[in-house]
């Protein structure tokens, strides 16, 4: 049944228009599919605009009308189906008028259904939501029909969202049908029953039925909740209850009475509905519900069967106590113990019991994280006692197809705990009464009085109960425990568990008819391959005698054997294993490496398989063989891993593709390989390559074990050095290199440099010069070239001018200029480095005595002329 929670908390009762608006998607021209893909496939981001209306997001898709888990996967032609992703967001807008309250369609994906969203609506452009439902399987009922979700909003403003989006991990779901009422429309006060459909058993008593408003009545309101269908007898003859909503109620409860002893049937159905609204009132989706009462189940005849005999639940320290209260000794594999989960109908877990359980005595199950005092009482600890006080526990007998007692209520949720006398189930300890001879299949008035309670922590009782409902064998009965079925080489261990009469017992043990010895315990090694018989005889304390023979099976184990194809492999190869042993049939292989290194894969029943090596030493490789009786064998071969040969190299540096890279390997055994790798021997090889990009290049060792180590080299494409010039003694340089350089470096011939792209030079003396340009690029790569350059017009002869005159020449200490106006004075040496610059304005004598003897070229330059004169120094 669905369950429907309603609305934002502010209402709006005044009247204007009643017009709603329903969007059902099945316009294809108002789809618009998202940047990222086909509108049948999940995307954030696809769209339907209708007038007002638009919806985006997801990731969702548009879903036709075929069955999607046998439900049409659209309430016509199409509808949106969200993806299975906590990050999915799905946002309706409307643009316009407000909105009064909404309502929108939903089921899940398919047959298996886990949806858990809400819905949510922001009236301030998200700045803030409020929650409205939750759509999830309590919401559809545990269904996958089409289920409709309404929400009141009652807001003027334009852009109000409404958007759906997970509450973490979730499933797919549809949506359809969005249906919404503008601001100021008159909202109808919509009767739902919220009661969630029962089964309960036939001394439940009483039924409570809850009816719900959605919002306050204006005037008082009924409604009829009918009996459908069913024995009205069995619900103490219920005729219809007419329900009233007054003073602003909106919540009301019918009790149904159920009365026990008149089911004709083991179960009964009965079917209620809504009907007859007043005026006013409007029913919801909501209107039926649907009761099972079943008749009390039979319980075990006094004495006959094991039940429960104490309970303990705290924390980690969870336990659960058999109790046998028969004369007979009690085959545990006959028997599961079912725990139901928070109301489950189904069970949540099983274990099933194993072993013997003589009479008087207790078997108990235990939490593994239990205290001490309970774990040294167990005979077994399991998953099963992972219960809470909430959850119901059943015994069961699996021969008969029966349960024979139960803690709780299958199918009912009690909240926290179910009520035991004055207590709850609820971090106590429960043991039963001692009076209780069986088992009781009904809590409510019936097992839940059965129980004596105990505080927190109570673990002195455990391991053994006091019943003095069922009487015990009157003279004693000699029994012993332990396994019947033995392996050649074990030790026989057996007990004596004899019960009745009158306890402490005398025990005496025969093996094949001869005494053997005497006590509580009887051990004995078990040689040869046999079938013994043993005979324990008992004394009780009153001197009454019993005994019983039985078989002990000894069974001889198997042949375990195998071959290697080689004992001495390398790292990472393998070695085939072939079995001598019985072959497939009754047999196990399982195979041990000691120490832990590499693995053995065995292939099918017959143990073949192979052993793939882990790193480099010596490992023993052990087969186990076992036959269905658990009688096993081993074999054991030794098998040396040699280590590989070092084929590892250091990383190799990148290179230009006008290189050549020098290969270097320590072992000079083996071979250099790859594209444009030349190998030289003995650990030797070159590479060059005027591809550029990645290259591989391969190191392989020659040994016994060889190993090879890959690395690669990058190639990039160096620059092509070129340049241009003009002029005759002020020359301009052009570069004309490709390949992109980002640096240059230029040697003009006469001691001069320049770091310029496109650089002048000024030549000091006539000449036949050779220029050379070097250039790298951004990934280091350079290249070179060099041309003549040849230098004419520059004056070396005495220089005489009628404006510039300097003497004398040779001269020593200083020079004296003449000029009738201004001119620069620069002084070079023979390879062409500046010595002196001086501007002078007229007659002007300057300094030359800081110049070493020998020849010199003296400049004077104005207004863009140059002269140049030879000037010795002495």
């Amino acid at each position: 049944m669905k369950k429907i929670l309603l609305g934002i908390s502010v209402l709006f009762l005044g009247s204007a228009t009643t017009a709603q608006t329903t969007i059902n998607f099945d316009d294809d021209t108002k789809w618009t599919a998202g940047a990222g893909g086909s509108i049948t496939s999940y995307q954030p981001d696809h769209e339907y605009v209708d007038g007002d209306f638009s919806a985006i997001g997801g990731d969702g898709l548009r879903q036709g009308s075929a069955d999607q888990g046998g439900v049409p996967g659209a309430l016509g032609t199409y509808s949106w189906r969200l993806r299975n992703d906590a990050a999915v967001v799905w946002t309706a807008t409307i643009a316009t008028g407000g909105v009064s309250s909404f309502s929108i369609d939903a089921r899940a994906w398919d047959n298996s259904p886990s949806p858990d969203y809400k819905i949510e609506v922001s009236t301030d452009l998200g700045s803030t939501w409020d929650s409205i439902t939750t759509i999830d399987n309590s919401s559809l009922s545990n269904s996958l029909n089409w289920t409709t979700f309404n929400g009141t909003v009652n807001s003027p403003n334009n852009d109000i969202y409404v958007r759906l989006v997970p509450n973490g991990s979730t499933e797919r779901i549809m949506i359809d049908n969005f249906t919404w009422s503008p601001f100021g429309a008159t909202l109808d006060t919509i009767a739902t029953i919220t009661t969630a459909d029962l089964s309960v058993m036939e001394n439940i008593g009483t039924v409570d039925v809850t009816v719900e408003l959605n919002q306050p009545a204006v005037l008082d309101q009924t409604v009829d909740l009918v009996l459908s269908s069913g024995n009205a007898a069995v619900l103490g003859n219920y005729t219809t209850q007419t329900i009233t909503f007054t003073g602003g109620s909106t919540s009301e409860t019918v009790t149904i009475n159920v009365t026990q002893g008149q089911l004709s049937s083991a179960s009964e159905t009965f079917d209620f509905i809504l009907s007859n609204p007043s005026t006013d009132l409007v029913l919801g989706t909501d209107t039926d519900f649907q009761l099972t009462v079943n008749q009390l189940p039979t319980n075990p005849s006094a004495c006959s069967e094991i039940f429960f005999s104490e309970y303990i639940e705290s924390s980690s320290d969870k336990a659960l106590e058999i109790y046998n209260p028969t004369t007979s000794v009690v085959d545990l594999s006959n028997y599961q113990i079912k725990r139901y989960n928070n109301g489950a109908s189904t069970p949540s877990s099983t274990l099933s019991l194993t072993g013997l359980l003589v009479p008087g005595d207790v078997f108990v199950i235990s939490n593994s994280s239990a205290a001490p005092a309970i774990l040294a009482e167990s005979d077994l600890t399991s998953s099963i006692t992972n219960f809470n006080g909430n959850d119901a526990i059943e015994l069961f007998n699996s021969s008969t197809n029966e349960p024979i007692d139960i803690i709780g209520e299958i199918g009912i949720d009690p909240g926290t705990s179910w009520e035991v006398g004055t207590d709850s189930t609820e971090n106590l300890t429960m043991i039963r009464m001692s009076s209780v001879s069986a088992g009781n299949l009904t809590w409510f008035g019936g097992s839940q009085a059965e129980w004596d309670t105990y505080g927190l922590n109570e673990f002195s009782y455990i391991g053994s109960h006091a019943g003095s409902g069922c009487p015990g064998p009157a003279n004693p009965v000699a029994n012993a425990s332990g396994s019947r079925s033995y392996c050649v080489g074990d030790t026989i261990q057996l007990i004596n568990n004899s019960f009745g009469g009158t306890s402490p017992y005398t025990a005496n043990w025969s093996v094949s008819g001869v005494p053997f010895s005497s006590g509580d315990t009887l051990s004995y090694e078990a040689t040869s391959a046999a079938t013994i018989s043993i005979t324990l005889s008992i004394t009780d304390d009153n001197s009454v005698s019993d005994d019983t023979t039985f078989n002990v099976v000894v069974r001889a184990n198997p042949s375990a054997g195998f071959n290697l194809s080689t004992n001495s492999i390398c790292e990472g190869d393998t070695s085939t294993i072939t079995s001598t042993g019985p072959g497939p049939g009754i047999y196990t292989y399982t195979y041990q490496i000691t120490p832990t290194s590499g693995v053995v894969n065995s292939s099918g029943p017959t143990g073949d398989g192979y052993f793939t090596s882990g790193t480099a030493g010596s490992y023993d490789v052990t087969q186990t063989l076992t036959n269905s009786y658990g009688c096993s064998d081993t074999a054991m071969h030794t098998i040396t891993v040699n280590p590989l040969d070092d084929a590892s190299f250091a990383a190799l540096p990148d290179i230009c593709d006008n290189e050549i890279l020098t290969l270097v390997h320590p072992d000079n055994s083996g071979t250099w390989s790859g594209t444009g790798v030349t190998d030289g021997g003995n650990g030797m090889g070159d590479f060059s390559s005027t591809s550029t990009g990645d290259h591989y290049i391969t190191y392989t060792t020659s040994g016994v074990c060889s190993d090879t180590f890959t690395d690669t080299v990058e190639v990039f494409a160096a620059p092509a050095a070129n340049f241009t010039f003009t002029g005759s003694i002020d020359v301009d340089f052009t570069d004309s290199s490709t390949g992109t350089p980002t640096s240059y470096l230029w040697d003009f011939g006469d001691g001069n440099t320049s770091t310029q792209a496109n650089p002048s030079h000024s030549y000091a003396a006539d000449g036949t010069y050779t220029v050379c340009l070097s250039v790298d690029n951004a990934e280091g790569c350079s290249d070179s070239t060099c041309q003549s350059v040849t230098i004419a017009g520059v004056g070396i002869n005495e220089f005489s001018d009628s404006d510039i005159s300097f003497y004398p020449n040779p001269a020593n200490d200083e020079l004296t200029i003449s000029s009738n106006k201004p001119v620069n004075v620069i002084v070079y040496n023979v390879i062409g480095e500046q010595v002196l610059n001086s501007r002078v304005n007229a007659n002007q004598t300057i300094s030359v005595a800081h110049l070493e003897a020998g020849s010199y070229f003296i400049q004077f330059e104005r207004n863009g002329e140059r002269f140049t004169e030879k000037l010795t120094i002495e």
